[in-house]
């Protein structure tokens, strides 16, 4: 983690977004919202939390916790499960070391400027039964005394999480606050298969009183179910299906998982594409009869892909 504190003149009010660069590490970035009284300058003192962490590794996303108010060092986690059977195998909580989880080793420092980091994503790319998928978790800690106290801490603190792949593309996902009621844990979202790209992940934004590891799996969704699964070697943002056998359909969809779901329930699709957010084809899923995988295209797209050859067919 990198401390550094700076000022920047402003000369009016409005919402500022703030991009923050350095050498060796990921590129922050955050909003903040401004609205003061010009006769009263000295009394306005807005302040924003950039984390700055460091590189990513490959096929590693990295997820951040940002609370801009102090919230009692609220705990980021993840439930590790097994893709192809759903089985839990880690829970990343109580300093409880995961193979597929890594916390920042600089915590303590990030802490203190209320951020927390962990990179997730398999150790061992490519071996049958070692593609993962992971519920990413906020243990909120919430002790106030009634509800409106800690409400109104957790609506001032602007708690959001910032989800950034090996490629550099990133999502954010501000806290639901309006259905938070004193719970003890925010499920932000999902996210997994072979290559961990962003595309992947899929937003839960809800709230419980109790551990999610002990209950129902928020993410069952990511299940194989012994089915050829078309999602778990997506690759993007800036791949594409090359020589394919024959487009079956196009259609739209709001996330890979969606599209990929729909390639491995159809007997005849064997690869597909989708576009992410920021292309002029957002949402579009295209189906294809068979096809290979590209190699990393420098076309300015946002597309991600897979392939998912099936028994008995060309």
């Amino acid at each position: 983690a990198m401390i550094a504190i700076d000022k920047l003149s402003l000369e009016s009010n409005g919402i500022y977004k703030v991009d923050v660069y350095r050498e060796g590490f990921q590129t922050g970035s955050n909003e903040v919202s401004i609205s003061c009284d010009i006769n009263k300058c000295n009394q306005c003192d807005p302040s924003i939390t950039i984390p700055m962490v460091g590189a990513i590794r490959k096929k590693h996303p990295r997820v951040v916790l940002v609370w801009q108010k102090e919230r009692k060092n609220p705990g980021l986690y993840a439930i590790q499960r097994n893709m192809e059977t759903g089985v839990r195998q880690c829970v990343s909580r109580n300093n409880r070391q995961c193979n597929g989880v890594t916390v920042n080793a600089h915590n303590a420092v990030s802490n203190a400027n209320h951020f927390k980091t962990m990179s997730v994503g398999s150790k061992h790319i490519g071996k049958a039964g070692n593609i993962k998928y992971y519920t990413i978790v906020v243990n909120l800690k919430s002790d106030g005394n009634g509800n409106e106290v800690v409400d109104e801490t957790i609506k001032n603190s602007k708690v959001h999480v910032i989800v950034t792949d090996s490629s550099g593309a990133s999502l954010r996902v501000n806290m639901r606050t309006q259905t938070y009621k004193k719970d003890k844990y925010w499920i932000v979202g999902c996210m997994g298969g072979e290559y961990m790209v962003t595309a992947s992940f899929t937003e839960i934004n809800q709230f419980l009183d109790s551990p999610p590891e002990d209950g129902v799996d928020y993410c069952k969704h990511f299940l194989s179910k012994g089915l050829k699964n078309c999602f778990a070697g997506l690759k993007g943002p800036s791949y594409s299906v090359a020589d394919n056998g024959g487009l079956i359909k196009q259609t739209m969809f709001d996330s890979a998982k969606e599209c990929a779901d729909e390639c491995t329930l159809m007997q005849d699709c064997q690869a597909f594409d989708w576009f992410g957010p920021g292309d002029s084809e957002f949402k579009s899923c295209l189906l294809y009869k068979s096809g290979k995988l590209s190699g990393s295209l420098d076309d300015g797209r946002v597309r991600y892909a897979s392939v998912c050859p099936k028994a008995g067919r060309n």
